[in-house]
């Protein structure tokens, strides 16, 4: 900055010219060979404020080196503007403008007065000095597209490069293209490199991408390498992307090259379906790119979310096969396949599976053995087993179930088994329209233990009235074959039961009867059950008696009868 006596001039240098001159040095860089790692990301320049004028008188200042100074003059509401380039001790050209007044706007020093929604049409081949909405830097030959103007670019000059501050809508793009943090790029076509600041939201980019911290991607078309220090959102890539920030959404072709740093948490990828005889329909993202559509299947971190739903369908005389390859695979939890019929199914990949892009291949059959089932117990007991079902009969085929595969039967259940016995179960697909008999499944399987519960009365009065030794039959399961039997172990000879006086030595008996008839043999059973609509078994003690001339001592009288409960079949 330099100050002339008894003149109110300043000299104001942009700052975004000093960065060129470092991004000169990077071009040549980034332009000789691809970069073997992610390259780091270019420093933002920091844009000098606006300087504040003051009155002061000084002697003329004379520089040791200095070339011819050429002055514009325009007059805008008053205020002498006045623009200057000079050259530095290090050969490095800067654009200053000097003037009365307070600084305002370089749309005010003659480089154009356009409104700021005006779309600006340049000729790169024709730059070679300041014009509507930007300036020209010939020493670095870099065109500064302005703050607040909409530009198309035109021309096939590979030489000029470009410092975006506004916004740019469309052309050709064949140099360097630098967008600061105010700069945004929605449409244009660049083979160049592409250094992003700011905000990237359409545009087709063939060149390599270097999205910067700060710099966001929601749009636009890649197909070179993108290296991102920034955010992508949205987007088509076709090349080779390298993360170490966020990526949230996008499509992409290649796996993404995500490093340590890199966080993905949602993007897409394509999915090629090889399928032979079968048909498919999805509601999943296609996309064209160079000419060819994708379709695309969503990656989410979340374990349950879709990352695409595909219908299948036979062609006429083929029916869906059973079985679906991955390529890569994703692992027998990352999808299901259901079979709603003999020639659909349906197809759902999880979407925390689709982690690149990915083939799915079938091939639909003529005939083929229905699947083996997976035997399972819906209920059993001591004398029965009931088989779950076999699920989709209408499409293998009538379910048959064998025990001991022997004779096979519709139905599930089987009956008149053995208590605490070992049982294999089978079943099969007997086939229908695509699919053959299947392969038996089977299952082996034992049966519940007897259980029962008997009642014998704690007490009975000699002379009175009969009482009963029963079963539960609510509760009874016995087996096939099974009976609970009852017998005295002790207390009963030749029918008689002993009775004897309390406090005393006197005796007497009483018969035992058993449904009203003596009971003398205790080999044989006081009562049998065997299944569940038995009856009671009523015991009764008849009155004590003594022989003619003989008297019973009066007291109480008492005595005990034992009984056993075995279990057979």
């Amino acid at each position: 900055m330099r100050k002339r006596r008894g003149q109110r001039i300043i000299t104001y240098t942009l700052s975004a010219l000093l960065v060129f001159s470092l991004f000169n040095v990077d071009i040549s860089v980034y332009a000789e060979s691809e970069p073997e790692f992610m390259p780091t990301e270019l420093e933002e320049p920091q844009m000098e404020p606006p300087v504040e004028i003051r009155e002061e008188s000084t002697e003329p200042v004379t520089e040791s080196k200095s070339t011819t100074t050429e002055t514009k003059t325009t007059e805008t509401n008053q205020t002498e503007i006045q623009s200057t380039e000079t050259e530095t001790a290090v050969g490095k050209p800067q654009r200053s403008e000097e003037k009365t007044g307070v600084f305002r706007s370089l749309k005010a020093n003659g480089i154009g007065n356009l409104a700021d929604a005006d779309v600006i049409t340049i000729n790169i081949d024709d730059v070679t000095d300041n014009g509507d909405g930007y300036t020209y830097h010939s020493q670095s030959d870099t065109v500064t597209l302005l703050k607040g103007y909409t530009f198309i670019v035109q021309g096939t000059s590979s030489d000029k490069a470009i410092w975006n501050e506004g916004a740019i809508s469309g052309g050709n793009f064949s140099g360097g293209v630098w967008n600061s943090l105010q700069g945004a790029i929605s449409g244009g076509t660049f083979s160049g490199a592409v250094y992003n600041y700011g905000d990237i939201n359409g545009g087709t980019f063939s060149g390599e991408v270097n999205n910067n911290s700060g710099g966001t991607i929601s749009g636009g078309t890649f197909s070179g390498t993108v290296y991102n220090h920034g955010d992508i959102s949205v987007g088509t890539f076709s090349g080779t992307v390298y993360n170490d920030r966020a990526i949230r959404g996008g499509y992409y072709l290649r796996q993404i090259d995500n490093m340590v740093s890199g966080t993905i948490t949602g993007c897409n990828y394509p999915v090629k379906m090889t399928l032979t005889n079968l048909s498919y329909t999805t509601y999943a993202d296609k996309i064209e790119i160079d000419g060819t559509t994708y379709t695309f299947a969503k990656y989410s971190s979340s374990s349950e979310a879709s990352g695409i739903s595909i219908v299948i369908t036979a062609e006429a005389g083929y029916f869906v096969p059973d079985y679906i390859s991955f390529s890569p695979d994703v692992g027998i939890d990352g999808y299901t396949y259901t079979k709603s019929s003999a020639t659909n199914a349906t197809l759902t990949v999880k979407a925390s599976s689709v982690s690149c892009s990915m083939i799915i291949s079938a091939e639909g059959t003529t005939t083929s053995p229905a699947p083996k089932p997976t035997v399972t117990i819906a209920s059993q007991t001591a004398s029965t087993l009931t088989v779950e079902p076999l699920p989709d009969q209408n499409i293998y085929g009538t379910a048959l179930y064998s025990l001991g595969n022997n004779e096979w039967q519709s139905s599930n259940t089987f009956t008149g088994l053995k208590a605490s016995q070992s049982y294999t179960v089978y079943a099969k697909y007997t086939g229908k329209v695509a699919y053959t008999e299947s392969e038996e499944g089977s299952l082996v399987i034992q049966t519940n233990v007897a259980t029962y519960t008997i009642t014998i009365p704690e007490s009975a009065t000699a002379g009175g009235d009969e009482v009963n030794i029963q079963v539960d039959n609510d509760s009874l399961d016995l087996g096939a074959g099974g009976q609970v039997d009852v017998k005295v172990t002790n207390g009963i000879n030749n029918g008689m039961l002993t009775l004897t006086r309390e406090n005393a030595a006197n005796t007497i008996t009483s018969a035992m009867k058993v449904n009203g008839l003596e009971f003398k043999d205790t080999l044989k059973s006081v009562a049998t059950f065997k299944s569940e609509d038995n009856t009671a078994v009523p015991v009764s003690f008849e009155e004590p008696k003594v022989s003619v001339g003989e008297t019973i001592p009066a007291g109480s009288y008492s005595g005990t009868v034992t009984f056993g409960i075995s279990y057979s079949q």
